[in-house]
């Protein structure tokens, strides 16, 4: 990857997972609303070195992978 997401991307993808939530009747992000817009709001964000384009990997998949890769917060943590 040339280029990751910035502060502004994360920003953004908060404001837009509260927004879900809202929208969803709830006052808390659940990790299913993150990885439902960790997409559609990050991957125009990241720019792939041509040879990563080159071997057919997308932002799409990236993202795919970080998701998988990311384990979401329990409780325990939370503490």
């Amino acid at each position: 990857m040339r280029l990751g997401v910035s502060v502004r991307g994360a920003l953004a993808l908060a404001r837009g997972c509260r927004a879900w939530a809202l929208g969803h009747g709830r006052t808390y992000v659940t990790p299913d609303d993150v990885k439902t817009l960790a997409e559609p709001v990050l991957a125009h964000r990241l720019i792939l070195d041509p040879e990563a384009e080159f071997d057919g990997v997308t932002a799409t998949a990236v993202i795919g992978q970080i998701l998988l890769d990311t384990a979401p917060p329990s409780q325990q943590d939370l503490r």
